[in-house]
């Protein structure tokens, strides 16, 4: 069975590392399977990205079953040469890692194109030749290079990590739970959600000045990444014009894909300028939408993608919200593209969006000023 190791979803290392711990006991201990983690989509920094295969080294009791290290992709931009330049060094350290712990992870040379598009073949082969290039540079470099920060990450974060382990596992039995029974579990961490399991069993102190409401052990790259788009951004939505909008509204906000950094952000965004957010998560069904916003009092709805579906999933929202006779406004951001008829690689789809009646904003800063200044003007009940 393999794990997506959770990293995106929580603001602290050491969730993670309970998490991937609560996992393990699940599956190996009370299912007797044989589990499998994936790591480093969301991780840029170079002593992270090594540290978690030390980590996971610890959690599988060096008995890991190696997967697949993804590549960094919150570094890349839509500038090709830069992003061959963060694949060059992620890749660097995720072969050297391997070297100094092998656990059996397949490194990924990323495509220059991720960013922006699904690759094509060519991209996709040129990158495996360019990750070989990179491999004989590591090999070199492995035997000089002093890895004494990255173990002194790996001990910090397994050792708070199996803290949130044994936190999760005693309030969960207090709270009338069977941690013995698998389904009892994951329905009950399903229901929890990240949000709710870092806040109630993360390891770091209490603080309400942190997000989550704790003071991270280490803080993810994703909790990093977050509150730095946060402060960019903060001047669109805490300013008097916009609050004189968002203030009391009820807002409706999900992801259409595994990607929910950037409805992390749209939610901390918003809550700050008193909105009422209704945040249904990554992975969500365009039928559950229909269903939330059918109560009546969701005056809008913000929909977040990535990986080439926006059409699709568009047009399926579509069909599910005019079901219910539901005509508010449904603003979508993110990676507006897909593959659509003969074409060979995804295209920009966001004219299509626009035909269905829906506001295409695929960047905050380029995008929602205007869309507030509109309403505005128009004095419509909505952002």
């Amino acid at each position: 069975m393999k794990f997506y190791f959770v990293n995106c979803l929580f603001y602290d290392c050491a969730t993670v590392a309970g998490w991937a711990l609560l996992e393990r006991y699940i599956v190996e201990k009370l299912l007797g399977a044989k589990l499998a983690h994936c790591i480093g989509g969301l991780t840029s920094d170079p002593v992270k990205r090594a540290g978690w295969v030390f980590v996971l080294h610890e959690i599988h009791e060096h008995d890991s079953v190696g997967s697949m290290i993804y590549g960094d992709t919150i570094s890349f931009s839509g500038e090709y040469s830069q992003n061959r330049g963060v694949v060059a060094e992620y890749l660097t350290w995720d072969i050297m890692a391997q070297l100094e712990c092998p656990t059996g992870h397949a490194v990924l040379p990323l495509p220059v194109t991720e960013a922006l598009r699904i690759p094509s073949a060519d991209k996709i082969a040129e990158a495996q030749c360019f990750g070989r290039r990179i491999e004989e540079s590591a090999r070199r470099m492995w035997p000089r290079v002093d890895f004494s920060s990255v173990y002194d990450f790996s001990g910090k974060v397994f050792s708070a990590g199996k803290s949130v382990l044994n936190n999760a596992l005693t309030c969960l039995k207090e709270a009338g739970v069977d941690i013995r029974d698998p389904v009892q579990m994951l329905y009950v961490l399903k229901v929890l959600g990240p949000s709710d399991f870092e806040e109630i069993f993360g390891a770091g102190e209490i603080d309400a000045d942190f997000p989550r409401g704790r003071q991270p052990v280490v803080a993810t790259d994703v909790c990093q990444l977050s509150q730095r788009y946060i402060q960019d951004y903060r001047h669109i939505f805490d300013n008097p014009k916009s609050r004189s909008i968002l203030e009391g509204r009820k807002i409706l906000i999900a992801s259409t894909d595994v990607h929910e950094h950037a409805i992390m952000i749209i939610h901390e965004l918003l809550s700050k300028a008193g909105t009422e957010m209704i945040n249904l998560g990554a992975e969500v069904d365009p039928n559950q939408i229909a269903v939330e916003a059918s109560t009546g009092e969701v005056e809008a709805i913000l929909i977040s993608t990535h990986n080439g579906m926006a059409l699709e999933y568009a047009k399926r929202l579509k069909e599910e919200l005019e079901k219910q006779n539901i005509k508010i406004p449904v603003v979508i951001g993110g990676i507006l593209n897909q593959k659509v008829e003969d074409t060979a690689l995804p295209i920009d789809v966001t004219s299509h969006l626009k035909k269905l009646d829906f506001y295409p904003c695929p960047k905050l800063e380029n995008r929602f000023n205007r869309l507030l200044e509109s309403k505005i003007k128009e004095k419509e009940k909505w952002l």
